[in-house]
């Protein structure tokens, strides 16, 4: 058999290295060495169509609930708490971030010792002067790929809200046609003029940062770069659409089992009300709950009021998920601190934290080992590390 060729994930891109933080936080111990394969240029690049499509079969087998190391019902995916879980999130294409963490666990992921849970948003990136260039969003989605192909019940992707290669089969088709034909640059006019209304970019397609339609752009930089690979129109969409089959069956949340009490992990994860492990279950089939996981934010009121604002989440809202869900913490992704003093935070006096990867001058993950809940900063980003792209 032949074996398919590369999908494309180089980089070219370099990231500067993020300021050092002056916020006390533990600093994890460097493993002796980099195992080379372990960078995100070596997975990205050595990912193919066969391992991406094995891949897209396994979380269809995951989320029936047919594998016995990690069960999986639905949306929701169970740990058993017995490896070290490290918990990364809203990476937005940020290759040095993935770099270092690769570094840090690399060898102990190959060995069997710790999990990878990534708590959404691995695409587009969030600042000025990049939103808008996806070659690293694309190799960073290659890599957790690839990493999900090689170490099917060590790694784990819950979804996140820019996680996604398109909303509506007629953007692909769309977009497939401008790429093979002329190409317009302006991809908002683009669609505009095949008709498409307000309504078609409600819910993902029109996401977007730094006034950038990201969206737009990741599905015409894929499709680009398969086409430049000689990829025919058939193929491009073929790949383009197991892409998204990735995304649609990666789960929604995590529930982290523990004798001292079990731990909620998701992209957003609070809604109105909060939440139950049945309705997790069954979150795909409830697209207000679903959009709620992914896209709902704090509020700073101290009560929810009557009419509450639409996609905000209260401190009841917390606390009915802790109760219905019964569990004694929460961790999520999606909000930078608005402050900007540090990637972890709490907004309520609660064990409910909020963790983001890519906030700027501050980086740091999770670690879930025999029970205990450690934060761990990293204080400087080699030069080298962040010099490879």
């Amino acid at each position: 058999m032949v074996k398919p060729p590369p999908i494309p994930g180089s980089i070219g891109r370099k990231i500067p290295p993020p300021v050092p933080s002056t916020i006390p936080q533990k600093v994890r111990p460097r493993i002796a060495g980099i195992v080379q394969k372990f960078t995100v240029k070596a997975l990205a690049s050595s990912l193919n169509i066969g391992e991406l499509t094995e891949t897209v079969e396994y979380l269809k087998i995951e989320m029936r609930g047919e594998t016995f190391t990690r069960p999986q019902f639905g949306s929701l995916i169970y740990h058993n708490g017995k490896r070290e879980a490290i918990v990364i999130s809203d990476l937005h294409g940020n290759v040095a971030r993935m770099d270092s963490i690769l570094k840090e666990y690399g060898a102990k992921l190959s060995a069997g010792e710790v999990d990878l849970v990534f708590l959404g948003d691995l695409l587009h990136p969030e600042t000025a002067g990049n939103a808008a260039d996806m070659t690293s969003s694309i190799a960073l989605l290659n890599t957790v790929v690839k990493l999900k192909h090689l170490y099917k019940d060590q790694v784990h992707l819950l979804l996140g809200n820019h996680d996604l290669v398109y909303s509506q089969e007629k953007f692909l088709t769309d977009t497939i046609e401008n790429v093979f034909g002329a190409h317009t640059p302006n991809l908002a006019s683009y669609f505009i003029e095949k008709g498409y209304s307000d309504q078609d970019f409600v819910g993902g397609m029109g996401i977007g940062k730094k006034g950038v339609a990201q969206a737009l752009v990741f599905i015409d930089a894929l499709c680009s770069l398969l086409k430049d690979r000689g990829y025919d129109r058939s193929a491009v969409k073929s790949i383009a659409q197991r892409y998204q089959e990735f995304f649609d069956n990666s789960p929604l949340a995590m529930i982290l089992k523990r004798k001292e009490g079990d731990i909620y992990l998701a992209h957003s994860g609070i809604v109105d009300g909060g939440v139950t492990r049945e309705q997790l279950i069954q979150a795909r089939s409830d697209k207000r709950l679903m959009q709620g996981m992914l896209w709902n934010k704090h509020s700073k009121n101290p009560k929810k009021p009557a009419e509450k604002v639409r996609d905000t989440f209260y401190v009841e809202d917390v606390d009915a998920t802790m109760a219905k869900l019964g569990v004694s913490d929460i961790i999520v992704g999606h909000e930078a601190d608005p402050d900007a003093r540090s990637w972890k935070w709490q907004p309520y006096r609660r064990k409910f934290y909020v963790v983001h990867t890519n906030l700027a001058g501050s980086f740091g993950w999770v670690s879930i080992k025999s029970g205990k809940i450690d934060f761990y900063e990293e204080l400087f980003v080699s030069p080298q590390v962040a010099a490879q792209y």
